[in-house]
């Protein structure tokens, strides 16, 4: 029944407004849509949403609407804090890391290195916060009370783009790549101590620990936050190699009050 109801507005188009925005829902899915964002204040509401993998833009709009014109009294501020989490991660969600990195390749094959280069590079391995459904409480939604947490409604965790590979950075552009490398870094701090910092805690160090076992040593270092922190470190010795001015300035633009990435005893042997 609905794609006998359809109208011109809920079709795509080939160019004009249809072209990129998303076509409208069907009459009986916008009044689901409508009614769903009235008790978007509900946590059973957010919860449920988390588990969707998206909800339509015009949805969206409708629960933001309905967010903003709930008072303090109205809207538990923890539900408010859990929505917000799943809009920024549905407007940032990145596409398939190994799909950006190939045509990164492509890129740059066919134009070379240049600023446009050197911005795709830093969009492709910035990370972002990823929500899903929490786990907690199983398979039955929480109630809306004063004891609620934000872990009741959704998981949230720093997701790393995997390493761009063995791409060639010419020299003339390495300390721009390193440059971005850090406001990255910069960016993973920020995120992973919005969500608790545990994931700070456990940075792998520069110089692999002999005494780790072999095998998770090598994931650990080859993985997440840490994989980033020693690519960032191995783009920065380049720089060092080819331009120590270049690679002094870098240096003094770091935040040793970072006690994580930046600090003097983080980065000791690069000091040295």
């Amino acid at each position: 029944m609905d794609r006998l109801s359809l109208r011109d507005e809920n079709i795509s188009s080939l160019r004009g407004h249809w072209a990129e925005n998303i076509p409208r829902l069907p009459p009986r899915l916008e009044s689901l849509g409508g009614w769903i964002a009235k008790v978007a204040i509900r946590a059973t509401t957010v919860w449920w949403a988390a588990r969707q993998g998206a909800l339509h833009p015009d949805l969206r709009q409708q629960i933001k609407w309905q967010l903003e014109r709930g008072n303090d009294a109205e809207v538990n501020e923890i539900i408010r804090t859990a929505w917000r989490f799943l809009f920024d991660y549905w407007r940032h969600r990145h596409g398939s890391v190994h799909h950006e990195w190939f045509q990164f390749g492509y890129d740059v094959k066919k134009n070379g290195w240049n600023l446009t280069a050197v911005r795709s590079f830093a969009n492709a391995a910035r990370p972002y916060i990823k929500v899903e459904g929490s786990y907690w409480g199983g398979p039955v939604p929480p109630e809306t009370s004063n004891e609620l947490q934000t872990h009741d409604l959704v998981r949230l965790d720093v997701e790393y783009p995997d390493l761009p590979g063995s791409f060639q950075i010419p020299d003339e552009w390495l300390w721009q790549i390193v440059a971005q490398l850090r406001r990255n870094l910069e960016v993973a701090v920020e995120l992973e101590s919005e969500i608790g910092g545990f994931g700070l805690h456990n940075i792998a160090p520069i110089t692999p620990d002999e005494a780790a076992d072999g095998d998770r040593d090598d994931y650990g270092r080859s993985h997440g936050l840490s994989a980033w922190v020693l690519y960032f470190v191995a783009q920065f010795k380049k720089v060092l190699e080819n331009d120590v001015e270049a690679a002094v300035a870098e240096f003094n633009r770091w935040d040793f009050q970072d006690e994580s990435v930046f600090s003097p005893t983080a980065n000791v042997g690069i000091r040295q």
